[in-house]
């Protein structure tokens, strides 16, 4: 499956880990260490799905969210949120900013690519 991933995260080994098990399936991943970072990519190459924490430097993980769904190019890309923090504390977590889906840290790469092609099979349907 070739598809462009955005991983979001501050945590080099975690995007550097989890890039090389997605590209073993084919998939191709650019890595943005902010939000700001990771808005310009989106900017430059809307890709097919963003991954991202919340907790983000320069601009937080829901706010480059309303500003990835603001946008007419990228409005569609699946979201996937990736946190520390319990969703069971807050039952709208990651969805209060239209996330498509939630996972919380730490979580299992085979899970997450099941997550991710999910969504991609979801776009391909529609």
């Amino acid at each position: 499956m070739n598809a462009d991933l955005l991983i979001v995260d501050a945590d080099p080994h975690l995007t550097g880990t989890l890039a090389q098990y997605l590209e073993g399936y084919g998939f191709t991943c650019r890595i943005a260490r902010d939000g700001a970072e990771a808005l310009a990519e989106v900017d430059r190459c809307v890709p097919d799905v963003l991954i991202l924490d919340r907790a983000l430097r320069r601009m937080s993980g829901d706010e480059l969210g309303r500003l990835v769904r603001a946008n007419p190019r990228s409005q569609h890309v699946p979201m996937i949120i990736v946190s520390h923090l319990d969703p069971a504390e807050n039952p709208m977590f990651g969805f209060d900013v239209s996330a498509d889906d939630y996972l919380r840290k730490p979580f299992s790469a085979a899970l997450l690519l099941e997550r991710i092609r999910t969504h991609l099979d979801s776009l391909a349907a529609a």
